[in-house]
């Protein structure tokens, strides 16, 4: 297509321009574990998962993230990635538990951390 403006020629071809909405996250499930690995998760199409909301290095891609082993609570940021990074991110938090849980005895069976979870059945 040429086109005149006063004494400019200007040229032009077609282009083909997709539009995409930014993603966006809807729920995130955090994760709450004695020690080892934690698994965590987001809602949204595809994932960027960086290892602090400072330093934000990737260290994953995809909705499902197992941490590697924690010994401390650690906070992961989430970021909504299709084509466009989202606009909002999410912190998505893989707590390690260090207190004593307190409950009624309901069940035969539960599973109890070593050396910080105790039961006592009467």
């Amino acid at each position: 297509m040429k086109e005149v403006v006063g004494d400019v020629f200007f040229l032009s071809t077609a282009a083909n321009i997709t539009v995409h909405k930014r993603p966006t996250i809807t729920s995130v499930n955090s994760d709450l574990i004695c020690s080892g690995r934690a698994n965590l998760s987001v809602s949204a199409r595809s994932i960027l998962w960086c290892d602090s909301l400072t330093r934000k290095t990737l260290v994953f891609i995809g909705i499902n993230f197992e941490t590697p082993i924690l010994t401390a609570t650690t906070s992961y940021l989430a970021v909504g990635n299709f084509n466009c990074v989202s606009a909002t991110r999410k912190e998505v938090i893989a707590e390690v538990g260090a207190t004593i849980l307190d409950f009624e005895v309901e069940k035969e069976i539960y599973i109890l951390c070593t050396d910080i979870c105790s039961i006592t059945l009467k």
